[in-house]
């Protein structure tokens, strides 16, 4: 154990954990002959040849698609904030294929005002370099380096640590409560990290979000919950360490000291670790036998979509070419939205009956703006069967309403919420509902739609929000809660779960595909963890009634 405060650069210390577990993508797996692995980066020495003052970097890997001839985007890290020899929490998983030459790109970006979500174009790359997957796996101890390249020439060094994710590995949970008392009043955040599969070198699994501490007071953070395999590879004995750190707001964060246990020290135990700094406690750690989402897929859980289209006046008129919702063209962005993600979603809805709503425009039916209609007139019926319907709907009657505003989700959310609910009383646990919204701009109503959101994290209910056109959607990282969980005014608790993914359409609208993927990569990880959270276990059969309640609309 050490104990003497030593100043380092550490990661960002942040509102919300990094590293929680998250479901294995498993609505576009399908090949059993390719294996996942998993990329830990780092990087030295890197230069601000920008001159910004600050290096917050971030790292974006990319692999090539033979298909299309573009790289498309793998995943990103969260950033780092003004460091030049930054170690990411966030791993990357990418597909190995022994019979395919996969070329792939590593891109270092200064994450200049921490939007990542808002498209790389938002910063300024430090430097890149390509590598053959192959041949960067076969690097001693798995570990690979490569000379990071930008105009101004070499602009620092990238390494990446590659381990296999083991299929034999499990899908159970791990939850740690961990609490601290410190003697000094400050910002107290926490990393753990576990040996490599090839080296003892230590890499970082889980950081905590950052919370203050008074001084000689309790601070409790976050349960810890993270699958047993990505902590501790599924032994109890396997060694860990925890970093304890101080925040600093220019990123020069203070290590106070570094413990090693087990998670076997810990089960069963209130385990105590006691520094200069005062007392970090283990209270409680326990496993939870974590189903698959493929287990609810194959015991016959439905999902159920909904669509809500956004018709206000900042989509232009859909009779001018080159606006969002044109009509004089065969297709536009609110369309291949629409068919990119309703057609992968619809596949696992058993009757493919999509309800459809529409908000910010006055409908012919209506004599005013609303901000939640039925597409196709009837609220009381607003199901259109399968995507190829809902774009017929959808093509006739674009063109019949009146464009106004604002730009509002909360009744949206509501609407979907309420049937959620109503299938909860009804004892009907097996039906999951996914919300797609497709906006072109900001928020209007943010805390009666945090106030939604909140309520519907105790459903079984996920939002996905896809963002056309160019303008700001900065008020989206607010609601995908990344960072952190939204609080509710109204409800007066914090989001129980993480239940909105965003992702801005522009970035992959030239692939479908992987539209798609990124959109709903989510999903699996927020039906499963709230199967979790209610405690309801997948049936072992496929024969769940699907009479629906008569009362529902």
């Amino acid at each position: 154990t050490m104990n003497d405060a030593t100043l380092v650069r550490a990661p960002q210390a942040t509102s919300a954990p990094i590293g929680e577990e998250k479901e294995e993508q498993l609505l576009f797996d399908n090949d059993d002959l390719s294996i996942p692995v998993e990329m830990h980066i780092s990087c030295e020495s890197l230069l601000d040849r920008n001159h910004i003052g600050t290096l917050d970097p971030l790292a974006c890997i990319w692999l090539l698609n033979k298909k299309t001839g573009r790289y498309d985007l793998l995943g990103k890290t969260e950033p780092i904030i003004n460091n030049p020899n930054p170690t990411f929490v966030q791993a990357i998983t990418v597909k190995y294929a022994f019979e395919e030459s996969q070329n792939m790109r590593i891109e270092i970006y200064n994450g200049i005002n921490q939007r990542e979500k808002l498209g790389l174009d938002k910063h300024l790359l430090i430097g890149s370099t390509e590598f053959l997957l192959a041949t960067a796996l076969r690097s001693q101890n798995g570990s690979w380096k490569g000379e990071l390249i930008h105009d101004s020439g070499k602009n620092g060094i990238v390494r990446i640590q590659f381990e296999e994710h083991k299929k034999n590995l499990s899908a159970n949970l791990a939850k740690i409560q961990v609490e601290g008392r410190f003697v000094k009043m400050g910002h107290m955040f926490f990393r753990i990290l576990r040996p490599n599969d090839k080296s003892p070198e230590l890499i970082p699994v889980y950081q905590s979000e950052s919370s203050i501490s008074p001084a000689n007071a309790a601070v409790k953070w976050r349960e810890i919950k993270i699958g047993t395999a990505k902590l501790f590879r599924d032994i109890v004995s396997f060694p860990l360490a925890l970093e304890l750190y101080e925040h600093r707001p220019n990123g020069k964060h203070v290590l106070l000291g570094t413990h090693k246990f087990a998670f076997q020290d810990l089960i069963g135990n209130s385990h105590t670790w006691i520094g200069e700094f005062g007392n970090i406690t283990f209270p409680s750690a326990s496993i939870i036998n974590r189903h698959s989402f493929m287990e609810y897929l194959l015991g016959g859980c439905n999902i159920a979509l909904s669509l809500a289209i956004d018709f206000t006046g900042s989509n232009g008129d859909p009779r001018d070419t080159h606006t969002l919702h044109t009509i004089t063209e065969p297709t536009n962005q609110y369309s291949l939205a629409i068919e990119g993600v309703g057609r992968i979603l619809q596949d696992y809805d058993t009757d493919k009956n999509i309800p459809v709503l529409g908000f910010g425009a006055m409908p012919p039916f209506f004599p005013s703006v609303s901000d939640c209609f039925a597409l196709n007139g009837d609220i009381f019926a607003p199901e259109l069967h399968t995507i190829d319907k809902v774009m017929e709907c959808y093509r006739s009657n674009v063109g019949k309403l009146t464009f106004s505003g604002p730009t509002n989700f909360a009744s949206v959310i509501r609407y979907v919420g309420d049937i959620a609910d109503f299938y909860v009383r009804s004892n009907l646990p097996y039906d999951y509902f996914v919300l797609l919204i497709i906006t072109d701009g900001q928020i209007m109503d943010i805390e009666e739609t945090k106030d939604e959101i909140v309520r519907c994290s105790e459903l079984p209910v996920s939002i996905i929000i896809v963002g056309v056109g160019d303008q700001d959607f900065s008020a989206m990282d607010i609601l995908d809660a990344d960072k952190e969980p939204l609080y509710s005014s109204k409800y007066k608790k914090k989001m129980a779960r993480d239940i909105v993914q965003f992702v801005p359409f522009k970035t992959f609208s030239y692939n479908p595909h992987e539209l798609a993927k990124q959109t709903l990569e989510e999903l699996p990880r927020q039906l499963v963890d709230y199967m979790t959270h209610k405690n309801i276990h997948p049936l072992k059969d496929n024969a769940i009634p699907r009479s629906l309640p008569e009362s529902l609309y």
